[in-house]
C-alpha cells in the first residue's frame, strides 16, 4: 500500500520529492526547499507580488514603485507631474517640554515629569513639592502641625462628630432617604463601639 505523500518539484531537472513543500504564491509551481525563492526556480512572475516605493526628498510623499520601473525616472515623473512641492513640506521640530518652575531648564520626559495637584504644572523631580515651584496656591494649603494647647478628642467624640457630620452630608439627599441613613448611621456607631470596647 503506497503513500502518496509530498510532492515532487516542479524546476526542470530537479523533480525531487518533498515531503514539505513550498507553493510559489507568483507562478504557483510547488518547489523543494532548494528551490522555493523567486531567484532559485526562476520565477517568471517574480516581480508581480513585489511592492516598493521610495521617499521623495523635497516633499516626503510616498511614490509607489515597481519592479521593472526605475527610481531616477520615476523621481523625475513625479517632479515633473507638478506632484512635488517642497513649501507643504516644513520639518518643524517640536519645542521641548522644560520644566515649570522659575529658573529650571531641565528637559521633562516621561520619566521625570510630574503635574502638581494643585496649580497643574508640569515640573521635574527636583521641583515637584509645591514649596519648590512656587505653586500659587500654596498659601491656602492649610498647616497640619499639632497645636500644643490642643487636645486629642476620645474615640467616643471622634466618633459621633464623624457619625453626625455624615448625617448632615446625606440627609440632604431626600427625605425618604434620611430615615435610612440614619439608622445605617446608628449601627455602624454599635458597631463602632463594640470593636472600641473590646
Amino acid at each position: 500500500m503506497p503513500f502518496d505523500i509530498g510532492e515532487h518539484c516542479s524546476k526542470p531537472g530537479c523533480n525531487q520529492k518533498d515531503f514539505l513543500p513550498f507553493a510559489c504564491d507568483c507562478c504557483s509551481g510547488v518547489f523543494c526547499l532548494e528551490h522555493r525563492t523567486y531567484s532559485a526556480h526562476s520565477c517568471p512572475n517574480a516581480g508581480s507580488k513585489d511592492c516598493r516605493a521610495i521617499t521623495c526628498p523635497l516633499c516626503r510623499a510616498t511614490i509607489p514603485l515597481t519592479n521593472d520601473q526605475d527610481v531616477n525616472a520615476v523621481f523625475d515623473l513625479h517632479t515633473r507631474a507638478g506632484n512635488c512641492n517642497p513649501d507643504q513640506y516644513n520639518e518643524k521640530k517640536r519645542a521641548k517640554v522644560r520644566c515649570g518652575a522659575e529658573g529650571c531648564r531641565d528637559v521633562l520626559t516621561a520619566s521625570n515629569t510630574v503635574q502638581c495637584t494643585t496649580c497643574r504644572k508640569k515640573v521635574c523631580l527636583r521641583h515637584r513639592f509645591e514649596s519648590d515651584h512656587q505653586c500659587k496656591r500654596q498659601s491656602h494649603v492649610p498647616s497640619f502641625r499639632p497645636n500644643s494647647s490642643s487636645r486629642e478628642p476620645s474615640a467616643s467624640t471622634a466618633s459621633s462628630s464623624s457619625s453626625s457630620q455624615l448625617r448632615q452630608r446625606l440627609t440632604g439627599v431626600g427625605s425618604a432617604m434620611s430615615s435610612t441613613v440614619s439608622r445605617l448611621v446608628d449601627g455602624a456607631k454599635v458597631k463602632m463601639h463594640t470593636t472600641l470596647s473590646m
